[in-house]
């Protein structure tokens, strides 16, 4: 029987698999089998094992139908048959030969600990040291006092970064695919001990293109039902009010102030009713108290009436703690996804001395998150939100009633309406059918419902709702960018600014940055002025020279 068994759940990538298996095979401790299961939409990975053969210690698993993660993980280590599991992603390796012996004598040497991790090195693919994920004391002596600190940010790392004894037969969590780490570090640590390294034993890939990162990262339905759900295994017998502040920015974030809004991402309703109770009404008393903040003068100016009676005077007082802790604990400056709006509010306010800019946003998905012009909003500027998914449309027209809201598509042909596909994942949803479905391909999205959608002109927009040519306009359609940009007459209409998604996913899960915009923008006479790798912004070149 081997004394650890190294579980590599396997998707696609093979050539980063390859090195993880390299790492393993040179390894000094030769005690161990490598057990691959693979859940590949090909069969790259398969024939790169038989590369490999006949390697007695590895043994290779094809899924027949792709499990996901978590469920290949624990795929993986239920065929294991050693002493010690040593999960390890497909695109991670062994930091030096000495690593797994240094792994498995974490656990020898303590018999009381059954899970052991280390620090890690974070590298890119040309094998460049990014920067060292490395816990401090006062965090691995919280962890010992209390695992579920981990709640708050997963600091022990990625599952490649441990190793644990198989008695203590735990599993991930199936419903779960961003914390699935995080829950199951909080489940084993609440029953068993732990030893950690400070030495790196281990190397992550960095910069690289991740399925589960794609689909999960910043996504409201992912984020606001698995916080929800781990938050409910935890049990306290009174609410946690750092996790009631968590809640309360998670909710911020996202804009949500009713159990209505909660539902609508989580419909198994599993919900912690304390702490998020309290956190909703937190964020309400946020939300009000950032509107009083926004128009100090107007309430200087009522103060006279408002003080009349003495449930005014509390509303006052009440109103004026809220403004309080909104500015203290809640103020974001910046609502886009890199800064964006900071960037092009420099430029309008500093260079071309526009205080109020009037703008355009095409795509806007989210009223505030990742939104491109709510700053600008917040700032009593407006402007035009065009967006085609009804649900998100009710939502920004509610959120923000001082813009022209419109639930149409921009389309550059003469055509009325067009299939817009709404995917799992709102902010992947697209009016192009080779988008959507390249991105079901990439992202494990689904395709939740294809629905018929009003189509006008961009120019036409432009015409009927602005005075003048839009100051700033956003773009992010999931694949229609540029043919949205070659429909808008240049020699008439010239904003000052544009904000464009020119990052995308290829097939091979890599990013590539969409070039041709960025060639299109400048033969129209705009230039680069900042790129945020997800983003590019352009400035009209004579514009910027009259600055």
């Amino acid at each position: 029987m081997p004394k650890v068994s190294v579980c590599i759940p396997a998707y696609n990538q093979p050539e980063l698999l390859r090195k993880t298996l390299n790492s393993v095979i040179t390894q000094s401790f030769e005690n161990y089998e490598i057990i691959v299961t693979d859940d590949s939409t090909d069969d790259r990975v398969e024939r790169l094992i038989k590369e490999f053969s006949p390697n007695p210690n590895i043994r290779y698993y094809k899924n027949e139908k792709p499990k996901g993660s978590p469920q290949n993980w624990n795929y993986a280590v239920s065929l294991a048959t050693g002493e010690y599991i040593k999960l390890m992603h497909h695109d991670d390796w062994f930091e030096n030969q000495n690593s797994l012996c240094e792994f498995v004598r974490l656990l020898d040497s303590n018999p009381k600990a059954d899970f052991a991790f280390s620090a890690c090195l974070a590298k890119d693919l040309d094998d460049t040291l990014k920067f060292v994920h490395k816990p401090n004391p006062e965090q691995i002596k919280k962890l010992h006092d209390n695992p579920d600190i981990l709640f708050f940010g997963n600091f022990i790392g990625s599952p490649s970064t441990t190793i644990f004894r198989k008695k203590i037969d735990a599993s991930f969590d199936p419903k779960l695919k961003w914390i699935v780490d995080t829950d199951f570090y909080i489940r084993v640590l609440c029953k068993h001990k732990f030893i950690y390294s400070s030495s790196p034993l281990l190397c992550i890939t960095t910069g690289t293109a991740q399925q589960v990162t794609g689909e999960c990262c910043n996504n409201k339905q992912v984020e606001l039902f698995e916080y929800i759900y781990v938050s409910g295994k935890l049990k306290s017998a009174f609410p946690n009010f750092r996790r009631i502040w968590f809640f309360a920015k998670l909710f911020k974030k996202y804009h949500i102030l009713t159990f209505k809004d909660i539902y609508d991402v989580d419909n198994s309703r599993c919900i912690n009713a304390k702490e998020v109770t309290i956190a909703l009404l937190l964020n309400k008393i946020i939300f009000y108290g950032e509107r009083i903040t926004q128009y100090p003068r107007k309430i200087l100016r009522h103060s006279s009436r408002i003080m009349k009676s003495k449930k005014n005077i509390f509303d006052l007082i009440r109103l004026v703690i809220a403004a309080f802790v909104s500015k203290k604990y809640f103020y974001f400056k910046s609502y886009s996804q890199c800064g964006e709006d900071l960037i092009v509010s420099y430029i309008l306010k500093n260079y071309l001395k526009i205080e109020f800019p009037s703008y355009l946003d095409i795509g806007t998905n989210d009223p505030v998150h990742f939104n491109n012009t709510y700053y600008f909003y917040r700032a009593n500027s407006k402007g035009v939100c065009i967006e085609p998914n009804p649900e998100l449309f009710k939502k920004i027209k509610k959120i923000r009633p001082k813009d022209i809201c419109l639930n149409v598509g921009i389309g550059s042909k003469n055509i009325k309406s067009a299939d817009f596909y709404v995917l799992s994942s709102d902010t992947l949803s697209s009016f192009s059918k080779d988008e959507a479905e390249r991105l079901c391909t990439l992202h494990a999205q689904k395709s939740e419902k294809i629905l018929k959608i009003p189509v006008v002109n961009i120019n036409e927009i432009i015409e009927k709702y602005f005075e003048k040519t839009p100051n700033f306009v956003s773009i992010d359609t999931e694949g229609m960018d540029l043919e949205i940009l070659n429909a808008i007459n240049f020699l008439k209409f010239r904003p000052e600014v544009f904000c464009i998604e020119t990052l995308t996913y290829v097939e091979d899960k890599s990013e590539r940055k969409i070039n041709e915009i960025s060639s299109f923008m400048k033969d129209n006479g705009y230039v680069i002025y900042a790129d945020t790798y997800i983003n590019t912004i352009y400035v009209d070149e004579n514009a910027w020279k009259k600055r």
